[in-house]
């Protein structure tokens, strides 16, 4: 596909104009400012519009589109004790691959091109990943035989991450053992950590004063790459820890305000030098999977946490949405739009209020825009979605699935 004429952010981010961006099989293979000779495949026109790199969504729980709005008002122990919990205990993996096609495609409807999951039912959210177009990083509980099936599939679009859900639900025993998977095999490592103050302070007492992160360290976690959810407690030994690990932290505003657990110090982990990507964390807990709502909620945070107005610049705050998020998924050759890249691209409708008028493509993206005004979402070369249609998926069905599903299983507790 040539995308004609259209206005991009390159790979710094900074606006260019009239720009001819080609891609060939999964790549991208030009991106100039003259059309390429003899070019006859299809072309789209880029008047009005803006191209822009997919977006990573590196912290969620797909198939939880199935708990969307079941557990309102709860901090995070009683909504997973008195919520979640009960209601996982009536889900098939047949229930999770559904909850999770229409989790990916409402990521894909967004400009979300790549998620990182960690769920109960992991051969399900495979499935739904393969069938929905999306990348995935699959927290694969199971170990080596999941591994094995699932780490490299579908021309590279699923890898595995070793995961522990958090210091709280599992053993000492658990943490070592996904370590030496991750060794063995090479992979990142998802983790939920210090998400509440309760959290934090309690593993202080189960183990001798070392917080979540310090305790994971001593069981050698933080030895493989790291991807870890929430963080808003850190404390000072805690951000230096993850700096010299090279460790990534996941901030997911929105969830984090909705529970009530806090506002996670985002400036101090980027002065801090440490990568950060951005999550929306499941349905239940947000209600969306919505990751321009996010960006732009990490963004007004940090200004107004700080009062700094000059913090979470729109640069910034989209590199922890592509760039960092495709660091911290281990996927080489994604996150910016640049030539010999993966061509995993989302272009938004400028023709719109929200661009009106127009100063600054990135500003407008941030502050103004919404996934209403994307048009088209390109994952390794092949569109997925366009101009409102899901090319990969029956969205009626799924939405039918999806109802029937959530019906048979709160008719149950």
């Amino acid at each position: 596909m040539l995308f004609s004429d259209i206005t991009i952010l390159d790979e710094q981010f900074c606006m260019k104009k009239h720009q001819y961006v080609l891609t060939e099989g999964a790549l991208i293979k030009s991106i100039s400012q003259v059309p390429p000779q003899d070019y006859t495949g299809e072309v789209y026109s880029g008047k009005n519009k803006l191209l822009v790199t997919g977006l990573y969504n590196l912290h969620t729980h797909a198939a939880m589109t199935l708990l969307r709005g079941y557990g309102e008002g709860l901090p995070l122990q009683r909504w997973l004790t008195e919520r979640v919990f009960p209601f996982e205990d009536h889900m098939t993996d047949e229930d999770a691959y559904w909850g999770a096609l229409l989790g990916f495609s409402e990521m894909l409807r967004c400009g979300t091109v790549s998620a990182s999951d960690m769920y109960l039912f992991p051969d399900g959210v495979a499935r739904a990943a393969v069938d929905s177009g999306i990348k995935l990083n699959l927290a694969a509980p199971g170990g080596r035989k999941r591994i094995l099936a699932y780490h490299g599939a579908a021309d590279g679009r699923l890898r595995c991450d070793a995961n522990l859900h958090s210091e709280y639900t599992t053993t000492e025993e658990e943490a070592r053992e996904e370590v030496e998977l991750a060794k063995e095999y090479h992979l990142g490592y998802q983790v939920h950590l210090s998400e509440t103050k309760l959290e934090h302070e309690e593993c202080k007492v189960r183990h001798q004063g070392m917080t979540p992160a310090q305790y994971l360290a001593s069981l050698g976690v933080f030895d493989v790459p790291v991807t870890a959810a929430h963080c808003v407690w850190l404390d000072q030994e805690d951000i230096r820890l993850f700096a010299e690990r090279g460790a990534t932290i996941v901030h997911c505003p929105q969830s984090n305000l909705k529970l009530g657990s806090g506002i996670a110090p985002i400036a101090r982990y980027l002065e801090a030098g440490i990568s950060v990507g951005i999550g929306t964390d499941g349905t239940s807990s947000n209600n969306n999977l919505d990751l321009l709502e996010e960006m732009q909620d990490a963004s007004l945070l940090m200004k107004g946490s700080t009062g700094d107005p000059a913090l979470g610049t729109a640069a910034e705050i989209l590199h922890m949405a592509t760039a960092a998020g495709a660091k911290a998924q281990q996927r080489e050759h994604c996150g910016c739009l640049k030539a010999g890249n993966r061509a995993d691209l989302m272009v938004v409708d400028m023709d719109t209020p929200a661009f009106t008028p127009f100063l600054d493509a990135g500003n407008s993206l941030l502050y103004a825009a919404n996934s209403r005004d994307v048009v088209l979402t390109m994952v390794d070369g092949k569109v997925v979605f366009r101009d409102g249609v899901f090319l990969t998926v029956d969205m009626q069905r799924v939405l039918w699935e999806c109802r029937q599903r959530f019906a048979r299983i709160t008719a149950g507790l």
